[in-house]
């Protein structure tokens, strides 16, 4: 029987012929009279029992837009031993062993044995059919698909240690062929899979559009996960760089493991493209022993647990070393032996670190907040994906990526806990220095009374007054200087704060797509690298050098642009020949004028001087001229000119090109709205060119402004301080 649920359609709609035809059978009148006929009708009944009975329950795949998650539908066999071959699996004993799966996802504790699974299929839908496993863990998988004459002879094997080059189609988790679009009979596959570690296979059917469809939704979560924790990571690397915290490096570590283990858990293993992919799938148990035990010390470092709770602290130092001593281990013994105790043991410090949080909540922690919060956050979201692979709530996209949105979570409430404890921390100093102020007031006041009331009793002990004296007002001198200093350091956190948030801004919006696109080639490329001619590797290793040309360039202009944000950029000013300089300019522009044969043409005298730093005004030329030459067409013209107005040079840099749209002439010099727009033959831009060209001008106390008309071509005019008569 079809689970209606997962066609659509009716129960009823979708009986299987078999049981049709049973029905047909037993409630029509029999018009066989005989002893033979009606031994002959008990008899096919019974055989069809047995059939019922060994095959279970028939899949249907109705439309080609289907995706069936099939774990209540499919039935299980437990293969202790390992020895079951696919003969043995056929006969009558072995079948009627089966059983039926109770949960949408089929999921068991570390056992060192294999398990089989039967489908029974029945392809309507008019595509070929596919069965996906969704797991990357599967050591070893064999599947057999039933040939015309109903035998397994020749079973597909594929599995983490079999290598990628044994998947049938190249995607990261298993996709297996079941029926073709022509083959609408019910066929029967086995599939047997072996692992050794914790396991859980969520079984899905469906036409090659519909698994696609799917997996195109996990790809942008995932996608999404790690921008997420590479924003949070960039973040924080930053601020370790400037506050040279312990516990920023410790943290940044975390988002480290946090980009490498969560997504290989939830099928993409990007790790595994570095060296030989069975290494890291071996020894899965260090990697994820040395993640917890960061895990517990940013715990036991940001809750100062060594003050706080003692016992604490000592628990779960002796869990991390527990950890991470079955993580060395891993490397003799295979991670089916110690990961049931690895489970507890991460459990115990996991509710160890969220106890702690909490307690320390009650004692009105300020900093244990946010920690807590990002525990609890991280215990419903793993709760959830518990109770997904366990059947005890639906099965969807959300409930089974979960996980992801409980480490963001958490990361993100960590990373606020660590800015809430720079705040506590500075409001911790400013009161134990007002305390510190008052005290020496109060101690100034009563050595003023003594001195008053006991002047002449006390004029043996005058010295040691004046000494005490002294001391207060070397004190206050001390503070004052340590407030100068804290005032000092709070106002350059504070630029730093101001210049970070930029530039977070434009990482996040300008970096993602160029990697992906990198990543993505570079994924074609390994994927296919064995059956691609060497044309088409060429073609695509000159796309990827392309994005790589295009990224650096970016990743250059930023610096560029972050450096002049944070004042590092040294200035210089000088007296220079501007004709010189815009020689040396349009040298650098030869070549591209060159391709595009779009002439240059100058109208600068030789005594033309301005007042500018040399380097600045080369880089703002130089864009100048490439953007020019970038939006002209072959055969054009690019002109530049100068005169002197008052105490102002005007240079004016104009082409004969595209032109600019008005609607995004205020774009052009702003870092946050900035226009990015390909040339006339698809040359790529950075988008902060022309940022980086106003800022230098007027760092050299210049103006830049554009006049500009669509399909006539465009003028940038620049004012630079002339030399005084």
């Amino acid at each position: 029987m079809i689970n209606p649920k997962a066609t659509g359609i009716s129960q009823k709609r979708y009986l299987s012929d078999d049981f049709l035809l049973s029905r047909n059978i037993v409630n029509r009148k029999p018009r066989l009279t005989s002893f033979a006929s009606r031994t002959l009708i008990l008899t096919l009944l019974f055989f069809f029992s047995l059939v019922h009975q060994n095959f279970g329950e028939t899949i249907v795949l109705q439309n080609k837009a289907d995706y069936l998650v099939i774990g209540k539908q499919v039935s299980f066999l437990s293969d202790p031993g390992k020895s079951f071959t696919i003969e043995n699996i056929l006969s009558d004993s072995l079948q009627t062993r089966f059983e039926k799966g109770k949960r949408d996802v089929f999921a068991r504790p570390a056992i060192r044995s294999a398990f089989w699974v039967k489908i029974v299929l029945k392809n309507n839908s008019g595509e070929d059919s596919w069965l996906q496993l969704g797991t990357v863990a599967a050591r070893y998988v064999d599947f057999y698909t039933p040939d015309s004459a109903g035998r397994y002879l020749n079973p597909i094997l594929t599995g983490t240690n079999r290598g990628e080059n044994s998947k049938v189609y190249p995607v990261n988790t298993f996709w297996l062929p079941l029926s073709k679009a022509k083959q609408q009979q019910t066929q029967t596959f086995y599939l047997r899979v072996e692992e050794e570690a914790p396991f859980e296979l969520p079984l899905c059917i469906g036409s090659l559009q519909s698994l696609h469809s799917h997996k195109s939704l996990t790809d942008y979560m995932t996608a999404g996960f790690l921008g997420a924790i590479l924003i949070l990571l960039l973040y924080n690397a930053f601020l370790w760089l400037s506050t040279r915290e312990k516990l920023y490096f410790v943290y940044v570590v975390y988002l480290v493991f946090c980009l490498i283990i969560p997504t290989a858990q939830n099928g993409y293993p990007y790790i595994t493209r570095i060296g030989n992919a069975n290494f890291w799938y071996d020894h899965l148990l260090f990697f994820m022993a040395c993640a917890n035990a960061v895990v517990g010390r940013f715990a036991i470092r940001y809750l100062n647990l060594k003050e706080e709770i003692p016992l604490a602290y000592k628990v779960i130092s002796v869990l991390i070393i527990s950890l991470l001593v079955m993580g060395g281990l891993n490397f003799l013994y295979p991670y089916g032996h110690m990961v049931t105790v690895f489970q507890i043991v991460l459990v115990a410090m996991f509710l160890t670190c969220l106890v702690s949080g909490y307690y320390l909540l009650l004692k009105k922690r300020r900093q244990a907040f946010y920690y807590s919060l990002g525990w609890t956050c991280m215990f419903l979201f793993s709760s959830v994906f518990i109770l997904t692979i366990n059947g005890f709530i639906p099965y969807t996209l959300f409930t089974r990526n979960s996980t992801y949105f409980g480490i963001i979570s958490e990361a993100w409430l960590f990373s606020l806990a660590l800015g809430n404890r720079i705040n506590v921390l500075k409001k911790t100093q400013a009161v134990t220095q007002q305390e510190l102020l008052e005290k020496a007031r109060e101690n100034e006041i009563l050595m003023k009374e003594k001195n008053t009331f006991l002047e002449q009793e006390v004029n043996l002990r005058s010295r040691e007054i004046l000494q005490q004296n002294q001391m207060v007002r070397e004190m206050n001198i001390q503070l004052e200087e340590k407030n100068q200093k804290l005032t000092d350091q709070t106002k350059h956190l504070e630029e730093i704060n101001a210049n970070l948030e930029k530039f977070i801004s434009v990482i996040a919006h300008d970096l993602r797509n160029p990697f992906n696109s990198i990543l993505g080639l570079t994924e074609v490329l390994i994927k296919n690298i064995d059956r691609y001619e060497k044309d088409k590797i060429k073609e695509l290793i000159t796309a990827i050098q392309q994005s790589s040309k295009h990224t650096f360039n970016l990743l250059e202009n930023l610096l560029e642009w972050a450096r002049l944000q944070m004042d590092e950029i040294e200035f210089n000013t000088g007296v220079y020949n501007f004709r010189e300089l815009l020689i040396e300019s349009i040298a650098t522009s030869e070549a591209q004028s060159s391709n595009k044969q779009v002439a240059i043409i100058h109208f600068v005298e030789n005594d033309f001087e301005v007042v500018c730093d040399r380097n600045m005004i080369n880089t703002v030329l130089r864009n100048l001229i490439s953007n020019a030459i970038k939006f002209t067409h072959p055969g054009g013209k690019v002109e530049i000119s100068a005169e002197r107005i008052d105490e102002m040079y005007e240079i004016r840099v104009s082409d004969n090109g595209v032109g600019i749209p008005e609607k995004d002439l205020g774009k052009l010099f702003s870092a946050v709205s900035r226009l990015n727009t390909a040339g006339t033959e698809n040359e790529k831009g950075t988008g902060l060119g022309l940022v980086l060209c106003k800022e230098f001008i007027e760092k050299n106390g210049g103006t830049i402004k554009v006049e500009s008309e669509v399909g006539t071509g465009s003028t940038f005019i620049l004012n630079l301080p002339a030399i005084k008569n």
